[in-house]
């Protein structure tokens, strides 16, 4: 049988602690300033209060403040018990001081916390300060002078630094070659702090201190060479502009020392500063901000050489803080491609069952940024009737429209801005059965379209047929379809990550053994268990992924010999791929 914990230690009977009482204006005691003369505790915590209320919610936690004038202060300093030490029951309370005078005790059996409230303090005195040690980077040459520094005093603070050349104020410049510089270090005390026979220094150097204007003031030696090195060419690699597709935001830049701090373009006529996706037939120019690195600064931009996409008919311009701009101009983009020849691709002759509560889908082969609108028997639709994505251009009227439709054959006409050109497609689509279909050489009987009809009918056989595979870039189209007649009844797209599952799933399955492959998933820029579970079967393969969301392109790196368990024995059954990295411990970069 097990002892009771107690009977195999010895009982903790009292608790002395000696601590500093608060200071107005200095800082509250910390635990370091704790002590216990008596063994078996050993203090583990120390929390300040303002006043008497130690809530959790209510009371105002101080800790690591200075101690205000005429404020009561609540000091809560918990306890453990020390190997082989326990606190007794309630009939056995230790006996508890602080600084020799009763204290309030919780406690259990291997564990205290001891409250004590101090008297308010008193008013804060006035200190006096009397050295100031400031250590503060030196001017070199070809380098920014330094515009912050480190004061180790209590009670003072810096104001500004200001930097001189003689009298000539150089605040904010950069260095010259051998050159001597003075540097003035604004202070100001603190509140109930004040300057008094000041003795002062500057990186442990003995400097003047003025008290008309509370600043230190210390001359360096003459600088050295300048040993920044310098950027006399630039090498820059931009994706062209594409009609249709988004502007680059990001760039290339194959030269040391020079990093990109922006990338952006404009019309070449009026219209200022482009984004989003590039026009058709449209003159574009990049520019690209450049910024040096550390120890580098750029050459005058008349001795610069700057090349995009190995083409040197560049444009330079001289930014702020040494940064320079390079603008290129490129070609002009493709002219939009002609409208001849636009039609309805998928859903010509489809059938809506009243009742069947389904959607009608039609597939035009314009592009769907040219798409303008879509009537009905001549009528246009109000777009709350219909939704449209791209793959061309698909649309799909929703069943509360078709609905309000009468039965009968009707005509759908998609148009399209094309060239400045509008252009039109039609095709039509029947609302109910319909009526008299002759299919010659078949047996079976519908409704006549007359009395006067003699050759045989058939009876419609419908099955689902896919009619066009979806890709990795646009939708499928499934149709419920007569076996017979070709008579549509129904149809529905099949969304394009059907195709991007099974290419994906394919390049990971064929993939080299201990070998890697590259991705590019497009706009889909989500991964299911069910390819991550196929990655894991072959993670010997580093794979990398491709993907674009919310018009930025990235990728992800999942590396050979990576742990999956993570995404595979959860609950999700998808994730993004910002999620999944989350997961697996792993980092998606801008492209």
């Amino acid at each position: 049988m097990k002892l009771d914990a107690r009977a195999e230690g010895t009982m903790i009977k009292s608790i002395v602690i000696t601590m500093p009482e608060p200071v107005a204006g200095e800082s509250l005691p910390d635990i370091t300033q704790v002590t216990q003369s008596i063994s078996g505790t050993k203090v583990k915590s120390l929390e300040w209060y303002e006043g008497t209320d130690v809530s959790v919610t209510t009371g105002i936690k101080v800790t690591g403040n200075r101690a205000k004038a005429n404020t009561q202060y609540t000091v809560v300093i918990k306890c453990d018990a020390e190997d082989g030490y326990f606190f007794g029951s309630n009939s056995e309370r230790p006996d508890v001081r602080l600084n020799n005078k009763a204290a309030y005790l919780e406690w259990d059996t291997y564990w205290c916390k001891i409250t004590y409230i101090f008297p308010a303090t008193g008013s804060e005195t006035t200190h006096t300060i009397k050295a100031v040690n400031i250590t503060i980077d030196p001017p070199v040459a070809g380098k920014k002078f330094a515009d912050t520094c480190i004061v180790s005093t209590l009670g003072v603070k810096v104001e500004k630094i200001e930097w001189l050349a003689a009298l000539t104020d150089v605040t904010g410049q950069a260095a010259g070659e051998k050159s001597v510089y003075q540097v003035r270090i604004y202070l100001k005390p603190e509140d109930n702090y004040e300057f008094s026979s000041v003795q002062s220094t500057v990186n442990g150097n003995v400097a003047s201190f003025s008290y008309d204007n509370n600043y230190v003031n210390y001359v360096f030696p003459a600088t050295g060479l300048d040993q920044t090195k310098i950027i006399n060419s630039v090498i820059i690699e931009v994706a062209p502009p594409v009609a249709g597709q988004n502007l680059v935001d990001t760039c290339i830049v194959s030269t040391s020392g020079v990093k990109v701090s922006s990338v952006q373009w404009l019309y070449t006529d009026d219209r200022g500063y482009a984004s989003g996706k590039a026009e058709y037939n449209t003159e574009y120019k990049v520019q690209v901000g450049l910024e040096p690195e550390t120890a580098y600064k750029f050459a005058p931009i008349s001795k610069i050489k700057a090349t995009v996409n190995g083409q040197d008919k560049t444009e330079l311009l001289e930014g702020n803080s040494g940064n320079i701009y390079v603008r290129y101009t490129f070609p002009a983009t493709d002219p939009e491609p002609s409208g001849e020849g636009v039609k309805i691709i998928d859903g010509n002759d489809a059938t809506y069952k009243p009742g069947s509560n389904e959607a009608l889908t039609f597939r035009g082969n314009g592009e769907r940024t040219a798409f303008r609108y879509v009537k009905v028997d001549g009528d246009i639709v109000d777009p709350a009737n219909y939704d449209v994505r791209e793959g061309s251009t698909i649309i799909t009227f929703k069943p509360e429209y078709l609905k309000t439709l009468s039965n009968g054959t009707h005509t759908i006409e998609m148009f399209w801005n094309i060239n400045g050109a509008e252009k039109s497609a039609t095709a039509s689509f029947h609302i109910g059965e319909k009526s008299g279909e002759v299919v010659p050489g078949n047996t079976g009987t519908t409704q006549p379209a007359n009395n006067t009809e003699s050759e045989p009918r058939h009876v419609c056989s419908f099955e689902w047929v896919i009619t066009l595979d979806p890709t990795t870039g646009a939708d499928g189209l499934e149709e419920y379809k007569c076996t017979g007649c070709g008579v549509v009844q129904e149809s529905h797209p099949i969304p394009a990550s059907v195709a991007v599952v099974k290419d994906f799933y394919g390049k990971v399955k064929e993939a080299p053994e201990k070998g890697s492959i590259a991705y590019d998933s497009g706009k889909l820029f989500t991964i299911s268990d069910y390819i991550l579970k196929k990655m894991a079967e072959r993670n010997d393969v580093a794979v990398t992924v491709m993907f674009e969301y919310q018009n930025k392109k990235y990728q992800i790196i999942f590396p050979a010999g990576l742990d999956y368990s993570a995404v595979l024995n959860d609950e999700e059954s998808m994730y993004g791929y910002f999620g999944a990295a989350a997961k697996l411990g792993l980092k998606v970069s801008g492209q």
